[in-house]
């Protein structure tokens, strides 16, 4: 049976939001590539497969404009000055042109994990892109007072308080940015935002389901979220379908999307992330939960 009207219009928004959070999350991995007006070899590289990998969900001018420029830079293996400021010039007029001042919130959070992913794309970090993050991150205020924005503006603040950011600090802060968006470019070889090992780190290693509560967030291996339900009642637990302090644990899927912050799924986790100072829920990926299930 194929799609009715209404479920092909659903299809087609969802896959306008993903498009429109990607080339949020673009303008923030452009800005982060160029926050100290300069490229270096790695950065072409990391902004080379990340104007690929958007190009291959969608047709957009300034993506292609870009990907014109490095698919010749990188093919050159070598960047000369006049070619830098080509590129630069390309770059910041998308930034200028592209970044609307009426953002949504959400849209803003996508655009912020784009600047940290293309900050850290060389796996370091300088004083020119530490200055021109937190310029960023003022000019944000509203996503300022959420997790993980919060953290990082803090530490941030914290590190320039003195106006210097020394070795200790930018290594500080690189770990920390890398374990927001799951590592760099030149880490990985790729620019895809992950779950943050952030998030990860906390996740509980152990659990017990007698008259315990629990809430499923994402996609799961395991099957559907239904039946990661129905498997939980069975062995004594109570699932429930939202985050609120009366929550044991919050189950994390293994699937995670690109867009998992912006997502139901990533909602989820800010919130208990934001309650973990309190010791509960605890986090549980979804390897820990099935492998404590004993039918």
């Amino acid at each position: 049976m194929g799609h009715t009207v209404s479920d092909n219009a659903l299809i087609a928004i969802h896959r306008d939001r993903n498009r429109t959070k990607m080339f949020r999350n673009a303008l923030g991995f452009l800005q982060g590539i160029v926050a100290d007006d300069k490229i270096n070899a790695t950065e072409l590289q990391a902004l080379h497969t990340y104007m690929l990998e958007c190009a291959d969900h969608f047709d957009h001018g300034d993506i292609v404009d870009v990907l014109d420029v490095t698919e010749d830079l990188v093919a050159k293996a070598h960047i000369d000055k006049a070619s830098q400021e080509d590129l630069l010039g390309v770059i910041d007029c998308i930034i200028e042109y592209q970044t609307p001042e009426d953002a949504l919130q959400l849209e803003r959070l996508e655009e912020f994990l784009g600047v940290c992913s293309g900050l850290i794309a060389d796996d370091a970090i300088n004083q020119a892109e530490a200055e021109r993050f937190q310029q960023w991150l003022n000019t944000n205020e509203d996503i300022v007072s959420e997790w993980p924005a919060c953290d990082i503006s803090r530490r941030l603040n914290s590190f320039l308080n003195d106006g210097i950011l020394d070795k200790s600090e930018a290594a500080e802060l690189l770990t920390a940015l890398k374990h927001l968006v799951g590592g760099s470019f030149a880490e990985t070889g790729s620019t895809t935002i992950g779950l943050p090992i952030e998030v990860t780190k906390h996740l509980a290693h152990d659990l017990t389901f007698e008259g315990k509560t629990f809430c499923f967030t994402g996609k799961f291996f395991f099957g559907k979220r239904a039946e990661c339900e129905a498997t939980t009642r069975e062995m004594g637990g109570l699932p429930i379908k939202d985050v609120t302090k009366k929550l044991d644990y919050l189950v994390v899927g293994s699937i995670a999307s690109p867009f998992w912050l912006t997502s139901h799924f990533g909602t989820k986790i800010k919130r208990v992330m934001s309650m973990r100072e309190d010791s509960f829920p605890y986090l549980v990926g979804e390897d820990v939960w099935r492998q404590s299930i004993k039918l």
